[in-house]
């Protein structure tokens, strides 16, 4: 129900005393910095929207139970004091949000066989896997014992033969493998109209020997072909880093003075240093930032600079010192003219005051304890400041 609703309900059921004295118990019953203002224009409506913000500002904790009495003052609930239009927006919100969650949510029976299936199928991937590892295992087994089965009873012609073929071209390890890896490096020809021999050249060498013996040494190169490869493949790959790094020396090495000196940067490393440095920031230039001269005057010079004058305010001389002992004390000091003017007093001192006009480069120098006598004060003057009043 809204607050309106609400109000509109206490106000036609309750009299302004009891909401009142409802009101004040709230505001003495619960702990806040809120006041207890107490209304004139509208009082029963007022009070009881100080009753529903204190409510909603003060922690449910700590907001006292209260028991309710004369339950029956209030009025059936019916749509009179019920917002309709509000009430169905909320329904068919509702109804739209249990739809959403039934079209996208899954059921737990759902995820639940998902799961299963998921996992049933891994197991039977991997027992497959393994199943065919352990074929070939044994397949490949089985293929060596029979190649060195018929190399042990094979002729002693062949062994001969391919001992001179060794001693005549490089071992596979560095005559295959130096070059880039080509499974084709021995090449077996069969001739299907002889039965007796055939030709075969291995390693630039041409021999002869019984057919079936061919066919014995054609299935032992196809067996350790992939071992055969593999060594091949990573001897490549040593012997490619190694080039690498012997053509690196040699250019470097054969690198001129000049050229070491312009490539310098790309292959000498830095030693990381560890030691702070400090880092200023650069400081923009002001456009405006002007400079003073510095450039000696001529006696004969009529353009220099114009000669600004400033008062002083001395005050605390003695009433027997005249103007002139000062203009000449000052000159002895300072080497420089003054001119000096005496102040009245509106009040009479023991002492006489001066306004002295001396100028703007000087003013350091007189602003010194050092020119003055013991007690005498010299400052910056301050001319009097007289009041206006609005309209004159």
């Amino acid at each position: 129900m809204d607050e309106e609703s609400l109000i509109r309900i206490i106000v036609s059921a309750f009299s302004g005393a009891e909401i009142t004295e409802a009101k004040n118990l709230l505001f003495d019953s619960v702990s806040t910095t809120t006041r207890n203002i107490s209304r004139r224009k509208n009082k029963e409506q007022k009070d009881i929207e100080d009753i529903i913000c204190l409510f909603k500002s003060t922690d449910p904790d700590k907001t006292p139970i209260f028991v309710a009495r004369e339950l029956q003052k209030l009025p059936p609930v019916t749509f009179d004091h019920v917002d309709v239009t509000r009430l169905l927006k909320d329904i068919v919100l509702l109804q739209s949000e249990v739809r959403n969650i039934k079209n996208t949510y899954a059921t737990i029976q759902y995820v639940e066989d998902i799961t299963t299936n998921t996992e049933a199928t891994c197991n039977q991937s991997r027992n497959n896997d393994f199943d065919v590892s352990s074929k070939q295992l044994s397949q490949n087994v089985g293929a060596r014992k029979l190649v060195r089965a018929d190399r042990a009873s094979s002729d002693v012609t062949l062994n001969a033969t391919l001992q001179c073929s060794s001693e005549v071209a490089p071992p596979p390890n560095t005559a295959v493998c130096a070059k880039p890896l080509d499974v084709s490096t021995a090449h077996v020809n069969l001739d299907v109209n002889k039965n007796t021999t055939t030709n075969v050249i291995t390693n630039g060498i041409k021999t002869k020997f019984p057919l079936h013996n061919l066919v014995e040494e054609k299935s032992t190169f196809q067996s350790n072909n992939n071992i055969v490869e593999q060594e091949c493949l990573f001897q490549n790959v040593e012997a490619h880093k190694n080039n690498n790094m012997n053509d690196t020396t040699i250019q470097v090495s054969n690198m001129s003075m000049a050229e070491v000196v312009r490539h310098g940067r790309e292959w000498r490393v830095g030693q990381p240093d560890l030691e702070w440095k400090e880092v200023q920031r650069r400081r923009h230039k002001n456009r405006q930032e002007g400079v003073k001269g510095k450039a000696a005057i001529r006696p004969d010079d009529k353009f220099k600079p114009a000669e600004i004058k400033l008062s002083l305010f001395l005050s605390n001389v003695h009433k027997d010192t005249s103007e002139k002992d000062i203009v000449d004390y000052i000159f002895a000091k300072t080497k420089e003219s003054v001119s000096i003017q005496k102040i009245k007093m509106k009040i009479e001192k023991p002492y006489n005051a001066y306004k002295l006009i001396v100028n703007k480069d000087a003013l350091s120098m007189f602003l010194s304890t050092e020119v003055w006598p013991d007690g005498v004060t010299c400052r910056r003057f301050r001319p009097y400041r007289t009041t206006v009043k609005v309209g004159e």
